[in-house]
C-alpha cells in the first residue's frame, strides 16, 4: 500500500506496506483503543466506589481520529471521516431525568464541549463562544442548530496539508486550500467516502458558504466571489488576547 492524497503528494514517502504489515499496524492501534477502554472502566469503577456516579456528568471525545490506511492514507489532519470524525459521547447522572441513549444527527464539534459543560453546571455561556450546548438534544428537544459545521487544518506539519471543509447532517464539502482540489461526499449514501461527487454536482452553493466563512480571514483565501488557493495560513492563532505563533516552540517543542 502506498499513501497518496488529493493534494498530489506521496504521503507514503516511497514506502510500500504489505498486508501483514498493515495487519500489525492496525492491530497495534486497536490495542491502544482497548487500553483506553480499560482505563475508562477503571475510572468509572472508582467513581462508583466513591459514590460519586450520580454527581458526575461525563463527556468522552477526542481531538482527531486516524486514517489507518483508509484511502491509502495514514495519520491525522485529514478532512475525511477516518481522521475528522471523533466520538462525542455524554453520560448524565440519572437524577437529571434525561432520556437514555439519545442520538443526535446534527453536526457537532469540539467547540460544543465547553458550552455543554457550562450549561450542565448552570453557568453562563460567554457570548464570545462559537460552540453550542448539546444539552437540549439530550433532553429530547429539537433546538435551532447550525446548518453547517466549518472545519479546517492549517498544515502544522506540511503547508500542503492545509484544508477547509463544510459538513452538514448529510453532506461534506472539502477544499484543499494550497493546491485547490475539491471533494464532495453524500455521507448518507456513501459513509465511507468512496464516490467523489465534485465532478458531477454543482459546487457553487458550497463555495459560496465557504467564501462567507473565510471572507474576513487575514490569509486572503477569498478574492471577490472566488476561493484563492495557495495562500499561506496565518502564522498566529487569532483571538482577543496577544497573538501566539502556532509554530511557537512552546506549542510544538522539538
Amino acid at each position: 500500500m502506498r499513501g497518496t492524497g488529493p493534494e498530489g503528494r506521496d504521503w507514503g514517502r516511497g514506502v510500500t506496506l504489505d498486508d501483514q504489515t498493515m495487519h500489525y499496524y492496525r492491530a497495534g492501534y486497536f490495542g491502544l483503543i482497548n487500553h483506553v477502554d480499560t482505563q475508562l472502566s477503571r475510572l468509572f469503577q472508582y467513581i462508583r466506589d466513591a459514590r460519586l456516579l450520580e454527581d458526575t456528568f461525563a463527556v468522552f471525545t477526542a481531538d482527531h481520529g486516524e486514517m489507518l490506511g483508509d484511502h491509502h492514507m495514514f495519520a491525522k489532519t485529514r478532512a475525511l471521516e477516518g481522521s475528522a470524525r471523533v466520538p462525542f459521547l455524554a453520560r448524565a447522572p440519572r437524577r437529571m431525568g434525561l432520556p437514555r441513549q439519545v442520538v443526535c444527527d446534527e453536526p457537532v464539534g469540539l467547540q460544543d464541549v465547553m458550552p455543554t459543560l457550562l450549561d450542565v453546571a448552570g453557568a453562563p455561556i460567554p457570548d464570545s463562544v462559537t460552540g453550542r450546548s448539546v444539552l437540549p438534544f439530550m433532553r429530547g428537544e429539537a433546538p435551532a442548530w447550525r446548518d453547517v459545521l466549518h472545519g479546517e487544518h492549517a498544515g502544522a506539519y506540511l503547508m500542503e496539508h492545509g484544508v477547509h471543509f463544510l459538513v452538514t447532517s448529510r453532506w461534506k464539502y472539502v477544499w484543499y486550500s494550497q493546491a485547490g482540489p475539491e471533494l464532495l461526499f453524500d455521507l448518507h449514501a456513501d459513509p465511507h467516502e468512496l464516490h467523489d461527487r465534485a465532478t458531477s454536482d454543482d459546487l457553487t452553493p458550497w463555495r459560496r458558504l465557504l467564501i462567507r466563512a473565510l471572507r474576513t480571514r487575514p490569509e486572503g483565501f477569498v478574492a471577490g466571489d472566488r476561493l484563492v488557493p495557495g495562500r499561506p495560513h496565518n502564522k498566529f492563532v487569532p483571538g482577543k488576547g496577544p497573538e501566539i505563533p502556532w509554530q511557537d516552540p512552546g506549542w510544538n517543542p522539538a
